[in-house]
């Protein structure tokens, strides 16, 4: 392995025979998909006790630990319950009328009356409601743009334990300015989360350590920690980034595309459009056979459809993969079928489910 840059040599990638003709631009996708995930260059610090306390287990060894179970779908809807409820002045509806209400809104009418519910949440001391209305308020979605109050409003809620919250002041922290300060308040807060549980937090954290710019320092032997912890907590996206790890020859870890397609398959079944797309790019490098064409054309076009075509960061994923997957559809004499036109009008926060735990009452 090259250690100066953390790659494996050519070869190491294809086997005896070197790197397929396809490999340069499936290795660029897949970094493209790293880089839309999230990851920035900041600055390596020491290991928290949590993260130092044991080594990190190989990831090779986590693979039959997991069961790839994706997420169950959220219950259906039920509106005129949900009315009922916020006329009963339950203070959890509210936001669950306004997350329903903004997926299907096509209008400003439409998202102004979504951001309406979640600021009546917010009166009634809902912080899922808050939380929300604070990322409306900061994006400007169903009216005016206010930073300085959806800022406030933001911290109010992730200073009270609000796990999202505290991923997003993370998130725009680092997004404000590559500082050392900066980059110590973003880690506070990912740490926050990560105390209470969130593998999506161990992600973040990973991915502030595997890259530098300016004088920040990469360290990726503590991101594989991160990045194993999360993996374990069956956080799909999180074996997409183990199988770069293995791909890539980082941390420590040998250079093993096989392994590295293990983890892509185990983050595809647990429902991540990244790993699908990782997959797609793996077997469109490595294609020999009709089979892998059309299993790279499949691939590709679950990563379109688990990419939300209404997120701002993830409407270039979702067109690259179907690029991909149509030219290779011409390649093995397959029609491309009609695709919808991407809205990508909304921040990916306001379009997660909202969790389980602030159903609202149904009595």
């Amino acid at each position: 392995m090259d250690e100066s840059k953390g790659t494996c040599p050519p070869a190491a990638h294809a086997g005896s025979g070197g790197r397929p003709a396809a490999w340069t631009t499936s290795r660029a996708f897949l970094l493209l998909v790293l880089v839309a995930s999230g990851a920035v260059a900041l600055l390596a610090e020491p290991a928290s006790p949590e993260t130092a306390a044991a080594e990190p287990v190989r990831s090779a060894r986590l693979l039959p630990e997991v069961v790839a179970t994706p997420p169950a779908p959220p219950p259906p809807f039920d509106r005129q319950a949900c009315e009922a409820a916020i006329a009963r002045g339950d203070a959890r509806a509210p936001a669950f009328l306004g997350h329903h209400l903004l997926l299907s809104a096509t209008t400003p009418e439409a998202l102004a009356m979504a951001r309406h519910w979640f600021q009546v949440g917010a009166e009634r001391g809902d912080p899922e409601a808050a939380y929300r209305l604070s990322v409306c308020q900061i994006w400007g979605i169903g009216g005016e743009a206010d930073l300085h109050e959806g800022m406030r409003r933001l911290e109010q809620v992730a200073s009270a334990g609000h796990v999202a919250a505290q991923i997003l002041m993370g998130d725009l922290l680092i997004r404000e300015n590559l500082t050392l300060s900066m980059v110590q308040q973003a880690r506070m807060w990912y740490r926050r989360a990560i105390a209470q549980g969130s593998a999506v937090a161990r992600l973040r954290c990973a991915q502030t350590l595997m890259s530098g710019q300016r004088d920040l320092t990469p360290d990726f032997e503590q991101a594989l920690r991160y990045v194993e912890e999360a993996a374990r907590q069956g956080l799909g996206d999180a074996w997409y980034v183990l199988g770069l790890f293995h791909l890539k020859g980082w941390g420590g870890l040998p250079c093993d595309p096989a392994v590295a397609r293990q983890c892509f398959d185990v983050g595809a079944r647990l429902g991540s459009g990244r790993a699908w797309a990782a997959l797609g790019a793996l077997l469109e490098a490595t294609a020999g056979a009709p089979a892998d064409g059309e299993a790279a054309i499949h691939a590709f076009e679950q990563a379109a459809r688990l990419f939300h075509p209404r997120a701002m960061s993830q409407a270039h994923l979702i067109a690259e993969a179907r690029r991909r997957a149509a030219w290779l559809r011409r390649a093995v004499g397959r029609p491309t079928p009609a695709r919808p036109l991407l809205a990508a009008d909304l921040p990916d926060q306001l379009l997660e489910p909202l969790p389980a735990s602030v159903t609202p009452s149904s009595g």
